[in-house]
């Protein structure tokens, strides 16, 4: 509002109260004084004796008013600007408090799926581990398994060779038992061909080829028994 209607509005107000005429009365007043001079405005003024206002004194209430207004709007304009800075003030709180539940909502989702990756890890090392377990225990029976056929194998390859040692100590007591009956025979035809050189030498050497020839039968029939 301007100060022109701000003057006005005041004049239309404290008329009644200073005993003015209305406004048209008023205009017709205004134009009749401003023909008269000081000196008349001074008489008429001292014949009123006060009951009506000079446009000096007008126009300094109307002044006092409208700076009083001027200063009342300064005051409304600085409300208005500290209504609407809190008002500013509200809004950005309000934006600053929804900025926080977004983080806040943002920071529980990505915590959310955190939390799932963690969990699928730790069911994934859980399972890798029972496989692991597994693997091992299997890897544990299949090497039990191979000991006690190693085992089984080392017994029939010790019962096998006992088996042999005993054939071959059989074999070599039979061996040294012929060969004692050998000697025994050896010695005897020793004895024979000692009383077979008294005889005659044709006789002796009749019966040392048969002796030979029948070690020699003896030698082969024992080679081939062995070779059986």
């Amino acid at each position: 509002m301007s100060h022109f209607k701000l003057a006005h509005k005041l004049f239309i107000t404290t008329a009644p109260r200073l005993r003015l005429p209305s406004h048209r009365a008023f205009a017709t007043s205004l134009a009749r004084y401003s023909l008269m001079n000081s000196a008349e405005l001074a008489v008429l003024t001292d014949k009123n004796d006060g009951h009506y206002v000079t446009w000096e004194n007008f126009s300094h209430h109307n002044t006092q008013y409208i700076n009083r207004f001027a200063a009342v709007e300064k005051n409304v304009t600085a409300l208005q600007a500290t209504g609407a800075l809190a008002d500013s003030s509200k809004r950005l709180e309000s934006k600053v408090d929804k900025g926080f539940e977004k983080i806040d909502t943002r920071f529980s989702k990505i915590e959310e799926k955190i939390d799932t990756r963690f969990n699928n890890m730790e069911t994934k090392l859980r399972d890798d581990i029972k496989g692991i377990d597994t693997r091992i225990s299997t890897m544990e029976d299949r090497l039990r398994d191979d000991i006690k056929g190693m085992d089984t194998r080392f017994s029939t390859m010790e019962d096998r060779l006992t088996t042999r040692l005993t054939n071959m100590e059989a074999k070599f007591t039979e061996e040294f038992k012929n060969g004692r009956t050998e000697m025994k025979e050896l010695k005897a035809g020793q004895k024979k061909q000692e009383g077979m050189m008294s005889v005659g030498f044709p006789a002796i050497v009749f019966w040392v080829v048969a002796l030979f020839g029948i070690l020699e039968y003896d030698m082969h029939s024992q080679a081939g028994g062995k070779k059986t």
